[in-house]
């Protein structure tokens, strides 16, 4: 977000950063003078994060195959292949980068 040269030198002499910014907007309240972050409001972010932190854990294995901005597919893998994917690479994977393959005879 861009600032105006006086909003920025305030932001400077509070010693906020721009994600203090964006973390205050994200998770306060809204007020009528601004976005006020307050204790609930910490309190309620920290669940969610806490929330976010156990679902990434039941999630670890899965795959999402998109092309451009489609999904594809999507898989969760048994635990036996957790083991064996990560050691095996793609030869190509559509959507990614410039299309340029990686691992075997490249």
């Amino acid at each position: 977000m861009r600032k105006p040269e006086k909003e920025a030198k305030r932001q400077a002499e509070n010693a906020m950063r721009d994600r203090d910014v964006d973390l205050v907007l994200a998770h306060g309240t809204p007020t009528n003078d601004g976005v006020l972050l307050q204790r609930s409001d910490i309190l309620n972010a920290m669940e969610q994060m806490k929330d976010d932190i156990r679902r990434l854990e039941q999630l670890c294995g899965s795959l999402v195959v998109n092309e451009g901005r489609w999904v594809t597919t999507v898989r969760r893998a048994r635990e036996w292949k957790r083991r064996v994917m990560p050691r095996r690479l793609p030869i190509a994977v559509p959507g990614f980068g410039n299309g340029a393959g990686i691992g075997r005879g490249q």
